[in-house]
């Protein structure tokens, strides 16, 4: 009777051993998500053989689904050399994307590279902006605009008044009816505006030149821009 009794519970342990074993390996046919968000892509269809990821195969193959939450994006952005040194943590971002027209969403500059890129010479910096309302898609591409300086009462001049030439950068004003080719020095350009730090005063009028050639006393007919 002992040796029954023995028999038993040897085939119980082993019975009990091989349904831990099977339970262990049923987790593994659940796949939990190590945080919730949305299944913005999916590699794999039902009865695929899915390898394991190994030294010898690439991660991306043994990948079942892409897990995104966008509730918070990052937004980076590419700073032209010219400003990269005045980027600072904590700088105001206002984002606009052309798939929300007249929409735009503001945020503060959270981190950014310091050094530059070798071949772009840009600096990457980014910034973290809630999206409650998931209006902003990861991969979208964004225009951003960073306040590096805030300037009270700065003097700014349309673009098309400004004309550079190697010596430096001038515009026309008008005197006696005449032409009058002036030096200015520069400030902040972001390509619609540019901040006149000297060389003229806010009360003078200026020709918006454009890509038309201008001589320094030429005669001119001062009409009031619109």
């Amino acid at each position: 009777m002992p040796q029954a009794v023995d028999n038993a519970k040897g085939k119980y342990e082993i019975a009990k051993a091989s349904l831990e074993r099977t339970e262990t390996l049923l987790q593994f046919a659940k796949i939990t998500a190590p945080f919730s968000g949305m299944v913005t892509k999916r590699m794999v269809d039902p009865g695929a053989f899915i390898p394991a990821a190994t030294s010898g195969s690439a991660v991306q193959n043994a990948a079942i689904v892409s897990l995104m939450d966008f509730s918070r994006v990052r937004i980076q952005v590419a700073v032209p050399e010219l400003e990269a040194s005045l980027v600072a943590k904590g700088e105001p971002v206002k984002v606009s994307v052309d798939g929300l027209p007249g929409h735009s969403v503001e945020g503060n500059i959270t981190r950014f590279a310091y050094a530059l890129d070798e071949a772009t010479k840009t600096m990457l910096a980014e910034a973290e902006l809630a999206n409650p309302k998931l209006e902003l898609r990861p991969g979208m591409y964004a225009t951003v605009r960073i306040g590096i300086e805030r300037k009270e009462d700065a003097l700014l001049l349309p673009v098309e008044a400004l004309v550079e030439e190697r010596a430096g950068a001038f515009v026309f004003t008008v005197t006696d009816g005449k032409a009058r080719k002036t030096r200015a020095q520069t400030g902040f350009n972001d390509g619609t505006d540019v901040e006149i730090v000297s060389g003229v005063n806010p009360d003078q009028p200026v020709i918006l030149v454009g890509k038309r050639t201008l001589n320094d006393g030429q005669a001119v007919k001062v009409t009031e821009g619109k």
